[in-house]
């Protein structure tokens, strides 16, 4: 007898959780805000005369940070890498910041020559790539520090990155760079 009532209790339940609600799936969709209309665009990014000069110097001293870290390891001054390291990873982003922000919208409202903006975009393209081989090489002297038994292999390595990015800033400066002008000159 009780092997029946418990039958019949769990078909009571199994009735009771057919006819329950499921909350979730009953409440009505949200509706999804309608941009504001009232959002004012940004403004365009104005000329700055100086802002070539200054992206070159933040070149120059760049590539110096990348010859005094060699510069440490070749005198075993191996402490030193890792602040000089940690610079270049700030000056690299803070570099790269400031022509995403200045340098590239200022070219792409300017420029109407589909030729000069396909080298834009190869140029922005290669140097998201120099940047990411870059980042990747502080990564990992970041984490595993230069000593005496890696010191070869980071001389090899900074000399292949110091390669790679001294070409980058060579064809940036000669074909972005150079896109560069006063608004009239685009007239």
């Amino acid at each position: 007898m009780s092997g029946c009532y418990a039958l019949q209790e769990l078909r009571s339940l199994r009735g009771n959780r057919r006819r329950m609600p499921i909350p979730f799936f009953s409440r009505k969709p949200k509706r999804m805000p309608t941009p504001d209309a009232s959002v004012p665009e940004t403004p365009p990014v104005a000329y700055d005369p100086g802002l070539v000069a200054a992206l070159i110097e933040e070149h120059r001293q760049l590539v110096l940070l990348l010859d005094r870290a060699k510069g440490s390891v070749q005198n075993h001054r191996f402490g030193e890498v890792k602040h000089m390291l940690d610079q270049l990873r700030i000056g690299l982003a803070s570099h790269v910041k400031r022509e995403d922000e200045e340098l590239h919208p200022y070219l792409s409202a300017h420029l109407k020559n589909a030729d000069r903006r396909d080298t834009l975009k190869d140029m922005h393209a290669g140097a998201l790539r120099t940047q990411r081989a870059v980042d990747g090489f502080l990564k990992h002297y970041g984490g595993y520090p230069v000593t005496e038994r890696n010191a070869t292999t980071f001389h090899t390595e900074i000399d292949g990155v110091s390669t790679e990015f001294n070409k980058w800033i060579v064809q940036e400066e000669a074909f972005v760079y150079a896109l560069y002008k006063s608004p009239e000159s685009y007239s």
